[in-house]
């Protein structure tokens, strides 16, 4: 029996308005997510929202976000990266575009790894929004 924890988006505190990045999906193993236009981004600071709504136990989940001036070369290294997750939950990070002018698109990769259960890869459900970073 494979033993998963859900929750609604429901339960968790409301994300900045903005676009999806990343629409929910379940993700297993590795992955790559679709291209984001940033053309009403450009140049600003956002925050990324990543909403968890299902984990498998014995998982983990490494999302980075990638940028590309052109759609096709998407360099060697990630923008940002969020901190390897667990479990269910809202995590926010901020990118800072005033550092990558020239970058015009934006996508997802993800890495699930699953220990301790032979023959099983991990899945999650989740997504990624994109909104401008509110200056404090």
């Amino acid at each position: 029996m494979v033993d998963t924890f859900t929750a609604t988006p429901a339960s968790f505190a409301p994300a900045p308005m903005g676009a999806v990045l990343a629409p929910e999906r379940d993700l297993r193993g590795t992955g790559v997510g679709p291209e984001f236009n940033l053309e009403q981004y450009s140049g600003r600071d956002l925050v990324l929202t990543l909403t968890i709504t299902r984990a498998v136990e014995y998982g983990s989940l490494a999302i980075s976000i990638w940028g590309s001036r052109d759609g096709s070369d998407w360099g060697s290294a990630p923008l940002v990266t969020f901190p390897r997750k667990y479990y269910c939950g809202d995590y926010r990070i901020r990118l800072k575009l005033s550092d990558h002018p020239d970058i015009r698109f934006l996508r997802a990769r993800w890495n699930g790894e699953r220990w301790g259960v032979a023959g099983s890869r991990a899945l999650f459900t989740a997504q990624i929004q994109i909104a401008p970073a509110i200056l404090q």
